[in-house]
This record gives C-alpha cells, structure tokens and sequence, in this order.
C-alpha cells in the first residue's frame, strides 16, 4: 500500500534516498544509540530497539521484545509547493488508515485523535493518528516539509492506552529531522 501512494506522489518526487548500506543491524547496542538517514531524520532508541532489514530503500523498520513494539519510518524526498503540502499529509494518513482498516479488518479497529495542524515555526504539516483492536494500540504520523514525506508509525502490542501513550511520546522525542 504504501509503494501505491509513494507512486502516487512520485510526480512531484525529486529523487528516492539511497540505501544506507552502513546501517548497524542485530541485537547488541550500547544503552542508548541512534539512527540516522543522510542528515535527513535522526531516531534515537534504547538498547532494547533492534533494526530489521527492508525491502524499500526509502523505509527503516525497528522492534522491541522488551517494548512489545515495532516502528516502520519511511521516507520520501519530493519536490512540493507550500500549497500541496496539507493535502499530501493528508492523503498519506487518509492511504494509511485505509490500508490499517483492511489489515486489521477482522480485528474490530477502532480510529480515535485524528487532527492536521501546521507547525508555526516551520514550513511543516503534520496530521496523526491512533488506532487500536482488542490486541493492539497503534499511532501513525506524517510530517510534510516541501522536500520530503516522513512518516513514522508505531504499533504496541497492549490495550493498556497509558502505556502505548507513554512508548509513543518516548519515542516521538527521540525523533528529529531537518527542514526542508
């Protein structure tokens, strides 16, 4: 699904980010350590987060046993005008949230704090949301800056919201990136 919506979006693409080949991958990590793509985004995690192989260039998957958690963070580098970039936040949640609704149909999923705000200090759109079923609780974001398409989705597996919202607000901190 979201090949689909990437390709969907490709008109305005500049180019995909090469593959970072140099990526650490495997269990053992210091007690803190951090990812980063080209000087686009950086994630910093515990040693309980693991990165898993992709098989999109552009899209980075970690899991935590310990956190019984797993984040998917892809990105695109387009080439957008201010004025396109509301609506391509909004069709990446919109594309999302379908394809979540066909995954976890059988499942009962649930979509609640669905919200797009512009960011007043920068040239960023941002739109959220959270989905949960009776296994797990998931939180899905996008932020929209006129040369690239982040987006960062969590899923933990607990129907205890508190600490979904707590694994999700660590990790939103330990997430950076550059504008544009």
């Amino acid at each position: 699904m979201l090949r689909k919506l990437l390709n969907t979006l490709s008109r305005h693409a500049l180019k995909k980010p090469e593959p970072n080949r140099e990526r650490p991958r495997g269990p053992v990590r210091p007690a803190e350590w951090y990812f980063e793509a080209d000087g686009h985004f950086k994630l910093t995690l515990t040693s309980h987060w693991t990165e898993h192989a992709s098989d999109e260039a552009e899209q980075w998957l970690f899991h935590s046993e310990f956190h019984q958690a797993s984040i998917t963070l892809s990105m695109m580098l387009v080439d957008l005008p201010l004025d396109k970039m509301r609506g391509t936040a909004e069709v990446m949640a919109n594309a999302r949230r379908e394809a979540e609704q066909d995954i976890r149909a059988a499942r009962n999923v649930r979509f609640s704090d669905y919200w797009t705000q512009k960011e007043d200090d920068r040239h960023v759109w941002h739109v959220t949301y959270e989905a949960a079923d009776d296994a797990s609780i998931s939180m899905f974001t996008c932020w929209v800056t006129q040369r690239k398409v982040l987006s960062f989705y969590i899923d933990v597996q607990t129907r205890d919201r508190n600490y979904a919202r707590r694994q999700f607000e660590a990790l939103h901190a330990g997430f950076e990136f550059a504008v544009p």
